[in-house]
């Protein structure tokens, strides 16, 4: 193997990739069939029943993920970022085969809670890729480790559905956990820290030496002092905010636009998450690519102005031509905030402080979701579903001025501190 042309960075990329595409792929695979899966577990119960199930099992892993992936990270900074990889593909494969095999909707759930609370494959590909990319390709590798979550979101529901019809949702588990047993085995056999992932033994030393407790909440207190980041965060958290709600508010916008379509409507949903995710899988590389040769606070503010464009336009026209071309430009834009944030998050943390990093901040980004989720409820009763939709437009558009007035200041600050150096 050449290793010039195919160096450790781009073997463990490849690596990270597969695995991430093959969870990605198992598990929004199974997402839309899911209540059906647990109503064959309950039988024939109330409603409200299934209801309840299904909620519990959908927003259960977020919650879970939310708390437990900062210390997974943590854990990665002090041992190996590259057996925190294994050790999220393996727990999810063992998830996925125990939903599988679960026989109440009792287990279903705690599996699905376990899943959140043991994955994290994100976080701790983010940390292997930002000790071993080179400092002017991290933004280039972040975003296209970001493609595989978007081609997992596009082909998951595609292949799901086909294979479900078929063979049922608990032989496409099962083979959606052997495929990602198969990325652990190869990821525990392949991957390699490489000599710039080892820290000098001075800075292992005193990292380790660190409370445990203070990891987290040291994570929490150096991104609110960081202004930058602080105000990258916050526009991020928004952003999921809005993305979230639209997932339940566009349904509901185009049923009372078109109430007479029926399964129509389903078919219609589709090709526009379809299409936003195509979006995505150019963007996300687009503008990570961009970001390692220049400023990705005007990124951002492009971008997240690009999403409130969108967003606010699909309020107001809802035809389908006009959707798709809307939601292929709210999926451009909307894949630049990850990889922009974690880039951002990557280049700031210290030495031997990645994991927990990333993990905090991504769970943050899920509280943002979480908050995204519960704002439809909360709004659409006196707004209806399309002033609910245009009001989320505004999300995006308030984390672009806050990253704007963040630039500013700085931009003063380094201006007055030029003049102070001159001045002396």
């Amino acid at each position: 193997m050449n290793k010039r042309r195919w160096p450790l960075w781009k073997r463990n990329l490849a690596l990270l990739w597969a695995g991430q595409f093959a969870v990605t792929l198992g598990l929004t695979g199974m997402t839309p069939f899911m209540v059906f899966h647990i109503r064959a577990m309950i039988g024939e119960m109330e409603g409200e029943a299934l209801a309840g199930w299904t909620a519990l099992a959908l927003g259960g892993p977020s919650a879970a993920y939310m708390l437990a992936t900062p210390f997974w990270g943590r854990l990665g900074d002090r041992i190996s970022r590259k057996w925190m990889v294994v050790r999220a593909l393996g727990g999810l494969a063992i998830c996925m085969a125990g939903m599988a095999y679960a026989p109440t909707a009792a287990v279903f759930v705690l599996f699905r809670l376990l899943q959140g609370a043991l994955g994290g494959i994100y976080d701790a590909a983010t940390a292997m890729i930002a000790v071993t990319a080179p400092p002017e390709r991290k933004g280039e590798a972040i975003g296209r480790y970001q493609q595989a979550v978007t081609a997992g979101m596009l082909a998951g529901p595609l292949i799901g559905g086909w294979f479900v019809g078929r063979i049922g949702t608990d032989a496409f588990l099962l083979g959606a956990a052997a495929l990602t047993g198969l990325c652990c085995a190869a990821a525990a056999l392949l991957l390699r820290e490489g000599e710039a992932a080892n820290r000098s033994s001075q800075d292992q030393q005193a990292f380790s030496e660190l409370p445990v407790k203070g990891g987290v909440w040291a994570c929490l207190q150096s991104f609110w002092r960081d202004r930058e980041i602080r105000a990258y965060i916050t526009a991020a958290m928004l952003a999921r905010c809005m993305a979230s709600a639209g997932v339940t508010l566009l349904p509901l916008y185009l049923l009372a636009a078109y109430p007479e379509e029926g399964i129509g409507l389903a078919n219609r949903i589709g090709w526009l998450e379809a299409i936003a995710s195509l979006g995505a899988l150019y963007g996300a590389v687009y503008f990570a690519k961009a970001s390692d040769r220049g400023r990705s606070d005007r990124l951002l503010i492009m971008a997240l102005l690009l999403c409130t464009l969108c967003v606010g336009l699909q309020a107001a026209l809802p035809m389908l031509a006009a959707l798709l071309l809307l939601k292929l430009g709210q999926g451009f834009a909307y894949s630049a905030v990850q990889p922009l944030v974690m880039r951002a998050i990557v280049h700031n943390s210290g030495n031997g402080r990645q994991g927990v990093s990333i993990g905090t901040a991504n769970s943050l980004l899920v509280a943002g979701q979480l908050a995204g989720a519960a704002l439809p409820a909360a709004i659409a009763g006196w707004t209806g579903a399309s002033g609910g939709l245009a009001l989320t437009a505004l999300l995006p558009l308030a984390g672009a001025l806050i990253i704007y007035q963040s630039s500013f200041t700085k931009k003063l600050f380094e201006r007055g501190e030029h003049a102070n150096h001159a001045g002396s």
